[in-house]
């Protein structure tokens, strides 16, 4: 069921209870680069969500900025939770396996990436310096 603190006109929406929480279900990804749609531009979108933000009646606006507040503080408690363990974990000078892990897979993929350079580079230079 529904939070009864939601405003009356939306109680009935099936919602799931985390709706509010960008992004949940996504896996952090690079971001692909596409060539935009064309139909809306970011400033154009922006002002339209502001325009419709401040039509949006009291109660509506008195149920989102509760939401906020409340991730907020969780957001807060999760940092400082966060904050404690890491500097734990800089004092007694160890690394969880989830960082080393990260690290290795950066220095890698770092590797790749400069042979991959100077193999192009190497490419370059035979096209050039061939008769």
């Amino acid at each position: 069921k529904n939070d009864p603190l939601m405003p009356a006109r939306y109680r009935d929406l099936p919602l799931r209870a985390d709706w509010y929480i960008s992004g949940k279900s996504k896996k952090p990804t690079k971001r692909k680069h596409r060539k935009s749609h064309g139909k809306i531009g970011f400033l154009e979108l922006t002002r339209m969500i502001a325009a419709r933000w401040s039509k949006v009646d009291d109660e509506t606006k008195k149920y989102c900025k509760m939401m906020a507040a409340m991730e907020l503080v969780k957001y807060k408690e999760d940092m400082e939770t966060y904050n404690q363990y890491k500097e734990e974990l800089s004092a007694i000078g160890e690394v969880p396996e989830e960082l080393k892990e990260k690290e290795n897979k950066k220095k890698k993929s770092t590797a790749k990436k400069s042979a991959k350079q100077q193999n192009t580079d190497g490419d370059n230079l035979e096209k050039v310096t061939a008769p």
